[in-house]
Parts: C-alpha cells; sequence; structure tokens
C-alpha cells in the first residue's frame, strides 16, 4: 500500500473555509483508500462479529466506483462554495478559475467511468496516487494563486503563511 495521504499544514491557504473542504476531501479519499485498498481484499480472519475492511454494504461489485462518484460529488459541491466565494470578491480570474474546475471534474469523471467499465473493485497504489494527485495539484496550484490574490485584496497575510 502506498503511504496513507495526511493532511499536511502546508496545504493550507489560511481561508477557514475552503481550507475544512480540503481537508474533508483529504479525510475521505484516506476512508475510501482504507476500505477498498488491495490489503482489504485480501481474505483474512477476524473475530467473530468483526467485519473486515471492504466487507461493508459499499462494498461489492460497485462498491468502489461508487466510493469515488460520492467523492466527485463532494469535490463539485467544494468546488461550488469556492467559486461562490471568487464570485463575492470579485475574483478577476474567477471564470478561469472555474474552467480549470470544469477540466478536474472531467478528468476526475473519466477516471471513475474506466474504473467502473473495467470492474476495479480494489483502490490501488496506482488509484491512490493519481487521485491524491489530482486533488492536491489543484489546491497547492491553482488554489493557492487565489488565496495569495485573496489576502493581497484584503490587506492582510495568510495565517498558514
Amino acid at each position: 500500500m502506498s503511504r496513507l495521504l495526511t493532511w499536511r499544514n502546508e496545504w493550507c491557504l489560511g481561508i477557514g473555509a475552503l481550507d475544512a473542504d480540503h481537508r474533508a476531501l483529504v479525510e475521505a479519499l484516506i476512508d475510501i483508500s482504507l476500505r477498498y485498498c488491495p490489503q482489504a481484499a485480501a481474505p483474512v480472519a477476524f473475530p467473530r462479529g468483526v467485519p473486515a475492511p471492504g466487507t461493508g454494504a459499499a462494498s461489492g461489485p460497485r462498491g468502489l466506483a461508487e466510493a469515488l462518484t460520492a467523492f466527485g460529488d463532494k469535490a463539485r459541491a467544494h468546488c461550488r462554495r469556492e467559486e461562490a466565494f471568487m464570485r463575492a470578491i470579485g475574483y478577476a480570474r474567477r471564470a478561469e478559475h472555474e474552467e480549470q474546475h470544469i477540466v478536474l471534474m472531467a478528468k476526475f469523471d473519466t477516471m471513475v467511468r474506466e474504473c467502473r467499465a473495467r470492474g476495479i473493485l480494489v483502490f490501488d497504489d496506482i488509484g491512490q496516487e493519481w487521485v491524491r494527485d489530482w486533488l492536491l495539484g489543484h489546491i497547492v496550484g491553482c488554489d493557492r494563486e487565489f488565496a495569495r490574490v485573496y489576502f493581497s485584496l484584503v490587506g492582510m497575510e495568510s495565517a498558514c503563511g
């Protein structure tokens, strides 16, 4: 299993609502990684009454794809909140950022469709790394640039440094 993703303060933007969303997305990704990792799919003897990881109600032929779809829904909701925040402050590059969200989510949707079409049931290292890079690339790239402009507009410094 790849090194489990954990939140790092260096990903903080200093904008409370957006940071909370980003943390929640990272936590959701951790949950999917644990529930659908190769180790969770391996048969293991568990004490009576203790369900093995990957055997819950969400598991099964469509479990991973459904979990990723739900994750995508959370990411979309975050994008909408982020875009509303940008509109509220009159962010000049909002339309460009919205386009980046569209492209970002299209890439994610393609990955989920491929996962479903290929019947992938296990969230292996490659899948975990792809989603991690997909999410963090946007946070530390586009979102960090937005935060820099935001703090410049309001004449403050980010509490994150």
